[in-house]
């Protein structure tokens, strides 16, 4: 077996150092740096581990293949919205609808096999989790430190409650989020810039990580109430941030209580599964 078929590897290694890399090039460009052009990054980091444990394909359109679909479109309409340097309530609440109505498309398969009564409830829930947690990023999209330390603790959490629930795929999905935040974190330390995540870095960090737990729940045997669980990330990052910080303190900080939080959804999860 090479290096290259070890989970940790292309869960938290690989995306890492992609992110990485393609966040470094993308940062110190003249007129790109400044922008949320290299949080497209984490996009790739995730499309790298993905590519390496499953492979990219998209026939047959299944769930987890429709996840996929679904995050690079998200990420390319956030970073549509970046160049156009489009900055409303409202777009974001559009963006964060259509977040919502994508999540319920993507577990449509699975949806039709049950009643219509409680199949409409179901994705009344997926579509209201999914955008509820797309419009928190969406809203500390112009504070790159806070959405990088939100991507690592949430990205965590996503992935290691779906790994309890018996989700190899999700638990590589949501570590691969939280390399490419983290990577984006050490951009801004080291080069000592605020790189915001705009609407492309939010989406794919609180969307993907929101589409993982879905599918950990719907395709798994993760319980329900650890997706709304996941919310106080982001919640708390907001509550919870030492803004007096210098970039560096303030950046471990918010890892730290962002990873503490993590601990909320994740027990949870550990919880449900001792008791099945």
């Amino acid at each position: 077996m090479s290096a290259l078929d070890n989970p940790a590897v292309q869960g938290g290694v690989v995306p890492l150092v992609v992110a990485l890399v393609v966040a470094l090039m993308l940062a110190f460009v003249p007129g790109v740096g400044r922008t949320p052009a290299p949080w497209l990054a984490v996009l790739v980091g995730y499309l790298a581990s993905t590519w390496l444990s499953t492979g990219i394909a998209f026939s047959p359109l299944t769930a987890t293949r429709k996840v996929l679909v679904i995050v690079v479109f998200g990420a390319l309409a956030g970073f549509a919205a970046d160049l156009a340097r489009a900055r409303s309530r409202k777009l974001e609440a559009a963006l964060a609808v259509g977040a919502g109505i994508a999540a319920a498309w993507a577990f449509q398969s699975i949806l039709v096999q049950r009643e219509t009564v409680p199949a409409i409830g179901i994705a009344v829930a997926i579509a209201a989790y999914a955008a509820a947690q797309t419009w928190l990023l969406l809203a500390q999209r112009e504070d790159g430190l806070r959405t990088g330390a939100i991507g690592v603790g949430l990205g965590l959490a996503t992935g290691a409650a779906a790994v309890l629930s018996a989700s190899i795929g999700f638990l590589l999905s949501g570590v691969a989020i939280a390399a490419g935040a983290g990577a984006l974190l050490l951009v801004q330390v080291l080069g000592r810039r605020d790189v915001p995540a705009g609407h492309a870095g939010a989406i794919v960090i609180g969307l993907g990580c929101a589409l993982f737990a879905l599918g950990a729940i719907m395709l798994a045997e993760m319980p329900w109430f650890v997706a709304p669980l996941l919310l106080v990330v982001p919640l708390g990052a907001r509550a919870l941030d030492p803004r007096r910080l210098r970039p560096m303190a303030r950046a471990s900080a918010l890892v730290g209580i962002c990873v503490a939080l993590a601990l909320v959804p994740v027990a949870a999860a550990w919880f449900a599964a001792r008791a099945s």
